[in-house]
């Protein structure tokens, strides 16, 4: 991993930034509400992907080799929580004939071909993987808000501005359940059918799903270290099928701590935007500041804009 690690920390109470248009930012401000997209809309074509880039056959290839190694080095016995890991650990007792025996039958069953069974079985996996990514809704931040490319790309080239939302745990805002993207080199991310076939083992050797979901949950929260500029975090939530490609949820507004516009942002996009804080009581706390360049060491710098009597 690059940049960030990956564990699954909370944002808790940290600065989270929305590089987003200034008609957008207008939106946001009337609804009081932030969408949330559909992975098919996030720009990075591989960013939790429909396909899990693999087939039955790397499948089959990968789950033989998980268990020759149990066979090499079986499971302790008290630690063998389901029959199969009972039956496995039992391996601890096989001489090595056995072991070589049933290691040439793994060899073997890997080079098969796959029954029809298997592709049904395959085949169903692979839809209900696709159908939970497109259930899926996420919000995207930033944990810096003077990121130029990220100005460019996501703010309207430097014309729009970034909100800065802070979560309260107290308030239970959904700010607060954010986590960090992890940044994976090339060799990192072909590990994943490695990945998914350990955690279905040590699914199926504990009795219990835990392994698989928080495989799921790491997927969605991993990108190539091409995008680590970014710096993201994001919250991701399912939903129901029948809902459109993005959701709009309601936020507190005390949540927004704050407003930054572009050194490019029209002045009347400036002023229209500081009319709705000022003429809401519920925004009136919000500080905004204006972007400007600094030349000699290449950089934005933010100004604050001094409140209106």
């Amino acid at each position: 991993m690059t940049k960030n690690s990956e564990q699954m920390r909370n944002a808790g109470e940290m600065s989270l930034y929305h590089y987003t248009k200034a008609s957008c930012a207008k939106s946001i401000l009337v609804s009081q509400k932030l969408r949330w997209s559909a992975s098919i809309k996030l720009n990075d074509p591989f960013d939790i992907p429909q396909d899990l880039g693999i087939n039955i056959t790397q499948f089959k290839t990968a789950l033989s080799e998980e268990f020759i190694q149990i066979i090499k080095n079986p499971l302790p016995v008290d630690t063998a929580a389901t029959p199969i890991a009972q039956c496995l650990s039992a391996l601890a007792k096989a001489d090595e004939s056995t072991k070589k025996l049933l290691i040439a039958k793994h060899l073997k069953l890997a080079e098969e071909s796959p029954t029809k069974q298997q592709e049904d079985s395959w085949s169903r996996l692979i839809q209900e993987w696709k159908k939970f990514v497109e259930s899926l809704r996420i919000a995207c931040f930033s944990e810096i808000n003077d990121s130029q490319p990220m100005w460019a790309h996501y703010a309207d080239n430097h014309s729009g501005v970034v909100l800065e939302y802070k979560g309260n745990i107290r308030r239970n805002t959904p700010f607060i359940l954010a986590h960090p993207v992890a940044y994976m080199n090339d060799s990192q991310t072909k590990a994943v059918v490695r990945e998914y076939v350990k955690a279905i083992v040590n699914d199926l050797l504990e009795g219990g799903p835990h392994n698989m979901m928080d495989l799921v949950t790491k997927m969605e929260y991993r990108k190539t270290e091409e995008w680590a500029y970014e710096r993201e975090w994001r919250i991701v939530r399912p939903v129901a099928a029948s809902n459109p490609r993005y959701i709009d949820i309601q936020f507190f507004p005390e949540d927004l701590q704050s407003i930054y516009f572009g050194y490019k942002c029209s002045e009347k996009d400036i002023c229209d935007i500081r009319l709705l804080l000022s003429n809401a009581y519920k925004y009136r706390h919000v500080a905004t500041y204006r972007a400007d360049l600094d030349i000699s060491n290449r950089k934005l710098v933010f100004t604050m804009i001094p409140n209106r009597n």
